[in-house]
């Protein structure tokens, strides 16, 4: 969890921003008005939750840091930014909250609940770790006109935040039946390395979608899910067992593949190939409980391969963002 210090202070405006400041506001909840944005005091309010009944007592937030770096959406006008989890890895609400100017955007995060201190998570004791269940979407915000070339900037210390994805984001144009692709999120690329880890600062962005099938969805997500991501820089694919060669836009890509039970139950397959100075992954997984019927969930080599050469790779020569 972030740490900031506190009565942080406006970069440029030099007023102080507490999460009292932030509670005192009227926001406007963007789940009720589509991709409507508030503008009050100049904070933008972006809403990644369902809308909640209001409550005669608020709960406690308090001001973070944004973490890493934000993804830009393809048209340039969402930011998204990663959770700040509560103790024990337990979902807690996140907003994320811009002010936006001609020339930057200052981001931060407005998080519910208490803070806790460095030395108090230490020692907290976690019956169990974390949630299970569909995952939340990840805080967004809807800028009013695209980034552009303005700089976003932590909003409490004026730390410069590195951006990705945008323009460069590649297009598919050969999709499995049923995917619709979804939001544009951000992704470490600490969850797709296996041995040896690259090394270097390499921004992710993913979209997933889920593919018709024959089986119907569960309360874990659907039966079988597509997702495309891309990282700038060389980093490894999941760390699986290499299950043969290929080759996409002419350059050579691999292809992985995880099973469960048997080596014919599979579960997952990638094909991952390195193109300019960016690495692209296609995933397909099975969301089934285990059984043979997981290899009729995942798409085969040859669907994967169709997707990949499909795609239309951006070069950063050609765009900024």
């Amino acid at each position: 969890m972030d740490h900031v210090q506190a009565q942080p202070s406006d970069p440029e405006h030099g007023r102080p921003i507490t999460a009292a400041t932030v509670q005192r506001h009227h926001w406007v909840n963007a789940g009720v008005v589509g991709l409507a944005i508030a503008v009050v005091l100049g904070l933008v309010v972006g809403r990644s939750a369902a809308p909640r009944r209001p409550t005669t007592t608020q709960a406690a937030t308090h001001l973070a840091s944004v973490s890493d770096f934000v993804s830009v959406s393809r048209d340039g006008r969402t930011l998204t930014a990663f959770a700040i989890a509560g103790p024990c890895g337990d979902y807690v609400h996140n907003e994320l909250l811009a002010k936006v100017t001609a020339t930057r955007v200052s981001v931060v995060m407005r998080v519910e609940g208490r803070r806790y201190s460095a030395s108090q998570l230490e020692h907290m004791v976690c019956a169990t770790w974390g949630t299970f269940g569909p995952r939340a979407p990840l805080p967004s915000i809807r800028l009013s006109e695209p980034l552009g070339a303005r700089a976003v900037v932590d909003a409490l210390t004026g730390r410069p935040i590195p951006t990705y994805g945008g323009s460069l984001i590649a297009r598919p144009t050969v999709l499995p039946r049923g995917c619709v692709p979804g939001a544009v999120e951000p992704r470490s690329d600490v969850i797709t390395n296996g041995p040896p880890y690259a090394r270097g600062f390499h921004p992710g962005v993913s979209w997933t979608c889920a593919v018709a099938t024959s089986f119907p969805s569960s309360r874990f997500g659907p039966a079988s899910t597509l997702e495309v991501g891309q990282w700038r820089g060389r980093i490894g694919s999941l760390g699986l067992p290499v299950e043969r060669r290929a080759s996409v836009h002419g350059l050579p890509a691999i292809i992985k593949v995880a099973a469960v039970n048997s080596p014919t139950d599979v579960i997952a397959r990638s094909v991952s190939w390195m193109q300019g100075a960016t690495t692209y992954i296609v995933t397909s997984y099975s969301g089934l409980a285990a059984s043979p019927a997981h290899s009729r969930a995942v798409l085969s080599d040859a669907e994967l391969l169709a997707i990949a050469d499909a795609m239309v790779v951006a070069t950063p020569a050609a765009s900024s963002r």
